[in-house]
């Protein structure tokens, strides 16, 4: 069984993280991540699970996470046209 919440990236405490097993950011807005991330690294290192995605929100400024994250992040950048996902007919 699982249960989902959604949750903005300013509403999750102490509570919310010690009753979760993974948390998902999905194109969260590195300012509003910020106060949240010692919360999060403390979390991580206890042994939860975090996957952070990609978006147009998502800034260099997701430092905030540090040695969390596999690799440093630049600017947000278009794909080419050619490089676009598409399903096969």
């Amino acid at each position: 069984v699982v249960d989902v919440a959604v949750v903005p990236a300013d509403g999750f405490g102490p509570g919310r993280l010690a009753d979760a097993d993974l948390v998902v950011l999905a194109d969260v807005p590195g300012d509003r991540l910020r106060p949240q991330a010692d919360r999060l690294l403390a979390w991580v290192r206890a042994g939860g699970t975090l996957v952070v995605g990609g978006g147009a929100n998502v800034r260099p400024d997701y430092a905030a996470l540090g040695e969390l994250l596999p690799a440093d992040l630049g600017p947000p950048a278009a794909a080419p046209a050619e490089a676009a996902f598409r399903l096969a007919p």
